[in-house]
C-alpha cells in the first residue's frame, strides 16, 4: 500500500481472541521485524520500487465477546 506521501507501507496484522495472551502488537519482536524487512526488500526489488521510501506499521486486533478492538501503530519499527 502507498500512503498519500507516496511511501510504501507494509502492515503486519496480528490478532488475538481476548486479552489472555497480551497485546498482539508485542508479538512483532526483533526476529519477526528482520523477517519482514527481508521480505520487503525482495518485494521492492521485484516490483520496481527501487528508492521508494518505506515504513512498517503494525495493526493489533483483539476480539472479545463478538466485538473487535483495532490499534494501528504507524511507523511501528525501523531497521
Amino acid at each position: 500500500v502507498k500512503d498519500p506521501a507516496d511511501t510504501l507501507v507494509f502492515v503486519e496484522v496480528k490478532s488475538a481472541y481476548g486479552d489472555a495472551a497480551g497485546d498482539p502488537a508485542f508479538w512483532v519482536n526483533a526476529k519477526k521485524q528482520r523477517i519482514l524487512w527481508k521480505l520487503a526488500e525482495k518485494y521492492v526489488a521485484l516490483n520496481g520500487y527501487g528508492n521508494s521510501p518505506c515504513r512498517f506499521d503494525v495493526a493489533a486486533v483483539i476480539m472479545n465477546n463478538g466485538e473487535s478492538r483495532v490499534t494501528h501503530f504507524v511507523d511501528a519499527f525501523r531497521l
